[in-house]
C-alpha cells in the first residue's frame, strides 16, 4: 500500500503527531510518500524518520506545455499565480471554486469600478479556505 500525504506542511499539530507515531511503527507493506515544497515547516522529528528526495521545479516552458496538454486554459497565467508550480496550478484549474475565484480576482482588479454587490454575492458562495488561499 502507498500513502501519499500532500501537502505535508498543511498538517496541523495533531495530525503531525499522529503521523509521527505511525512513522515510528509503520504498518507492514506500507510506503509513505510525504510531499512538501516547504520543508522548513516540517517537524524535525518527522524529517529524521524520512529519506529525502529533493526535486526541482520544471522549467516554466515545460510546465506550461504540460498544463496545456492537460487541457488547462490560461496555463501561463495559472503558473504565474501559483509560483510556477504546475501541480498546484492544475489543482486550481480543476477546482469547482475556480470560476468563482476567477470572478473575485477580476473584480478586485477593477479597483474603484468594483461591483461590490456582485463580489459580495460571489464571496458568500465560496468556502473560507478557498477565499483565504487565493
Amino acid at each position: 500500500r502507498v500513502v501519499v500525504l500532500y501537502p505535508l506542511d498543511a498538517l496541523q499539530t495533531e495530525g503531525a503527531n499522529a503521523l509521527l507515531k505511525t512513522l515510528e511503527e509503520p504498518p507492514q507493506n506500507t510506503v509513505f510518500l510525504l510531499v512538501t515544497d516547504r520543508i522548513d515547516r516540517i517537524l524535525p522529528t518527522i524529517l529524521s524518520r524520512c529519506r529525502q528526495f529533493p526535486l526541482q521545479q520544471p522549467q516554466p516552458e515545460a510546465a506550461r506545455q504540460w498544463l496545456e496538454q492537460q487541457g488547462v486554459p490560461h496555463a501561463q497565467n495559472l503558473l504565474a499565480e501559483f509560483g510556477n508550480a504546475p501541480l498546484a496550478a492544475l489543482a486550481a484549474a480543476e477546482s469547482e471554486d475556480r470560476p468563482l475565484l476567477q470572478f473575485l480576482l477580476e473584480q478586485l482588479g477593477q479597483g474603484a469600478k468594483l461591483d461590490a454587490l456582485a463580489t459580495a454575492d460571489h464571496l458568500q458562495k465560496l468556502s473560507v479556505p478557498a477565499v483565504l488561499s487565493t
